[in-house]
Formats: structure tokens, C-alpha cells, sequence
């Protein structure tokens, strides 16, 4: 313990992480926080849509094929131009999921505490 108390109520830190899910794409609308419900394509902005937080188990390849289509070359814009995927094209990766989905994760954010950054 520091002199000055620090550290002193704090006995354990615990971090949640969520496997292939990013900030944005649990917590988009969470208030007060610095998400967001827009993405970039090659062609400019398009509004993200919400959608359940497992849509019929669909996930998009973890591959580094689609990893350097996605990051284009640092841009971040790749995304609308992934190779298709279980009969879907890249615009379906255009989505957040719906609070209503995710409320055990928005009431530990909001219990305790977020990151956004």
C-alpha cells in the first residue's frame, strides 16, 4: 500500500473481454460513451443497423485473407468489400447489436466501469 491510502478499498480487478466483438459493436449507443453507428466504405459512410447479437450463428471468417481486405491497407474501409461469406456480401458486417441483446454487459458498464478508449 502506498502512504498516502491508494490502493487501499481496491482488492481485485477484473476485465471482461468479448471473443470478435469490438467496442462498438456492443456498446454503439451507449450513453455518454464514444461509439458509434456509422462505418466507413471505399464509397464513403454508410449508417450501421441494429441487429441481435447472434444472427442465426453467422459470423464472418477470422481469416487473414479477409483481415487484409478489411484493414486496406490501414484505411479500415475494407470491410464492404469482403469476399462473400455464408451467402452474405460485406454490407452485412454493417451492424451493431441492439441493447436489448446485451443487457447483462450494459449493466456491468454501467455498475462499474467502461472503456471506450
Amino acid at each position: 500500500m502506498s502512504p498516502n491510502g491508494a490502493g487501499r478499498y481496491i482488492k481485485h480487478v477484473i476485465v471482461v473481454i468479448q471473443e470478435n466483438r469490438s467496442y462498438d459493436n456492443l456498446f454503439a449507443t451507449f450513453p455518454g460513451g464514444a461509439g458509434t453507428t456509422s462505418g466507413k466504405t471505399p464509397h464513403g459512410t454508410v449508417k450501421l443497423h441494429p441487429a441481435p447479437l447472434a444472427r442465426n450463428g453467422i459470423t464472418p471468417p477470422n481469416t487473414y485473407l479477409y483481415y487484409q481486405q478489411e484493414h486496406d491497407g490501414g484505411k479500415m474501409d475494407g470491410f464492404w468489400n469482403v469476399p462473400p461469406f455464408d451467402g452474405h456480401d460485406g454490407s452485412y458486417l454493417y451492424q451493431y447489436v441492439a441493447p436489448k441483446y446485451v443487457v447483462p454487459y450494459w449493466t456491468l458498464a454501467k455498475q462499474y466501469v467502461l472503456a471506450d478508449h
